[in-house]
């Protein structure tokens, strides 16, 4: 190939056991089939205006509101189906809105104009990058993580980490995530450095899949 991937192989964990890194840095592979996430309803909040999930008929909405202005939740976007929305995010610059969907593909829209982006069907959960110009997603159950191009939603690179890696978030300066990995009862948070052989660092042994 040309260098650019590699494959790791993860070990496998049981509950009764103490947490440990999993055996594998954050190098691109290649990227599995998606599965299905959590159904958590999220909110993000940016420059003044709040962007949120809720229930609407059988299903989820996206609505955002004003909080300056202090006016009712406008709906933002209505899938029209019995789908769950999940993980809304705004880009740094508070311009665009992204937002996955159980079972389903990632949208991206323009905050402004409620208009559309793109879609893209391997990505749960979204986190943009500290620059605007990549958003990473996991694919549940496979311990996947997606790297998108923010403005076409076109796939950079992949990796493949424990089966069990959720949640990615950047860290500010762009080159470390910090993650989840759930395993059995047991989920342990995880400090990795981004394209480097060093083996991700265990911050926390017994901890929540949700952090900030």
């Amino acid at each position: 190939g040309d260098g650019a991937t590699q494959s790791t192989q993860a070990a496998a964990t049981t509950p009764s056991e103490e947490p440990a890194p999993p055996p594998t840095s954050l190098l691109p592979t290649h990227t599995p089939a998606q599965v299905p996430t959590s159904t958590s309803v999220s909110s993000s909040w940016q420059q003044g205006r709040l962007v949120f999930v809720a229930r609407c008929g059988a299903g989820t909405c996206l609505y955002l509101i004003d909080m300056v202005s202090n006016r009712e939740p406008q709906l933002f976007f209505d899938p029209s189906t019995d789908v769950i929305l999940l993980g809304p995010a705004w880009s740094p610059d508070g311009s665009q809105i992204a937002v996955a969907q159980y079972a389903g593909p990632l949208y991206t829209f323009q905050a402004a104009s409620m208009q559309l982006n793109w879609t893209n069907n391997n990505c749960d959960v979204p986190s943009w990058s500290p620059d605007g110009t990549r958003i990473i997603c996991h694919t549940r159950g496979t311990g996947t993580f997606n790297i998108l191009n923010a403005s076409t939603g076109s796939p950079i690179e992949s990796y493949l980490l424990d089966s069990g890696a959720v949640h990615p978030a950047w860290s500010p300066s762009g080159d470390e995530l910090v993650y989840s990995v759930i395993a059995g009862s047991r989920t342990s948070v995880y400090r990795a450095s981004l394209g480097a052989s060093a083996l991700p660092v265990l911050l926390a042994g017994d901890a929540s899949e949700n952090y900030a």
